[in-house]
């Protein structure tokens, strides 16, 4: 949660928002505008995420999954 949104985008080759807050944790919270419970799954972006373990106002443990194949770059053209 406290991982900086940079840091995660460069160690798992992803490209979550950096224009807002700078963690994940604080990245989460704005797209929720709520401090989630564990077990919640969202999607941020096409890329999706479940929180493992929230403890009062932070979240701790954040599962993130492979992003989402994006329709637009997945269909082909036959001319």
């Amino acid at each position: 949660g406290a991982m900086p949104v940079r840091e995660v985008n460069r160690a798992l080759g992803l490209s979550l928002p950096t224009d807002g807050p700078k963690t994940l944790n604080g990245l989460i919270v704005e797209h929720l505008q709520e401090i989630p419970e564990a077990d919640v799954a969202i999607k941020i972006g096409n890329v999706p995420m479940e929180i493992v373990h929230a403890q009062g106002r932070t979240i701790k443990t954040v599962r993130i999954f492979r992003p989402l194949a994006d329709v637009e770059s997945t269909e082909t053209s036959v001319a």
